[in-house]
């Protein structure tokens, strides 16, 4: 990255803050990981040991960039970065019902909650990382 987009980065968060804004996500990847990129960056850096780190962050790149919102991230105990995303359910038909919780990744792997779930109110507190006994489909670790 150049000076010149440095500088645009502050601008953007010098007028954020002064708009009131208090808190401004910037998300830096070491370059841009879209499928192609990472295929060419694995294939030249075979015994690099940052593929697997690499590998991490695409994750979070991917998840950025179907939805162009905020990240939640968090580590784990291996220093691994966990990125996830809050969804709200804006129907009034499923309060008070409940329902399992499906995620379907675009190469068709799918996550079900084991049992179903609950939905007492709009938003509703699933998570797939910590609750793995609770879930089909994730390999345990």
């Amino acid at each position: 990255m150049t000076d010149d987009f440095i500088k645009e980065i502050y601008l953007y968060a010098a007028y954020a803050r002064q708009a009131g804004q208090q808190k401004i996500p910037v998300y830096v990847f070491p370059f841009k990981m879209n499928d192609e990129n990472m295929q060419k960056h694995v294939m030249e850096n075979m015994e690099n040991a940052l593929l697997n780190f690499w590998r991490n962050l695409k994750s979070g790149y991917d998840l950025f960039f179907s939805g162009k919102k905020k990240l939640n991230i968090r580590a784990d105990r291996e220093g691994h970065y966990l990125f996830y995303s809050r969804f709200t359910i804006r129907s009034a038909n499923i309060i008070g019902n409940t329902y399992y919780i499906v995620i379907r990744h675009r190469n068709a792997i799918e996550v079900w909650s084991k049992y179903p779930v609950l939905f007492n109110s709009n938003s509703v507190n699933f998570d797939f990382l910590r609750l793995k006994k609770k879930v089909l489909g994730v390999k345990e670790t």
